[in-house]
């Protein structure tokens, strides 16, 4: 059982952040464990690339640029309803290349094009309807 299980049980409406860059540092695979677990508590998703290892190597890298398999993460999102924001958390210079991964990743499980928003406050990928992105 994931150590968040027994808290998001017994507070009825609780909602979590996937933090995805940080779950893939504790071992690959652990944020379809979440995913899969917890997927009803998912209010909101961070997205960023990593090498693996330990949470000293929290390198915040373009989609992509790393080991994470996020594919196969966004078919466990959507499998399980989210239709939640994103945020893409990594520099500012590869926003849209990790954007462009994103939009085309989940546009291929969908089958059609997938809308993103950007604005002055945040860098959201909405998986599901149009964007003004």
């Amino acid at each position: 059982m994931l150590l968040g299980a027994p808290v998001c049980e017994a507070v009825p409406g609780l909602g979590i952040t996937l933090d995805v860059g940080h779950a893939e540092l504790v071992a690959l695979g652990t944020s379809c464990e979440v995913i899969k677990s917890l997927g009803a508590a998912i209010r909101h998703v961070h997205l960023h690339d990593n090498q693996g290892g330990n949470l000293t190597d929290d390198l915040h890298l373009p989609i992509g640029a790393g080991i994470i398999d996020f594919e196969g993460i966004l078919k466990d999102l959507l499998r399980v309803g989210y239709s939640g924001t994103m945020t893409l958390e990594i520099l500012s210079s590869h926003l849209s290349s990790s954007r462009e991964r994103l939009r085309g990743l989940i546009a291929t499980l969908i089958g059609s094009e997938v809308g993103v928003r950007t604005d002055s406050h945040c860098r959201c990928l909405e998986c599901r309807g149009t964007g003004d992105g």
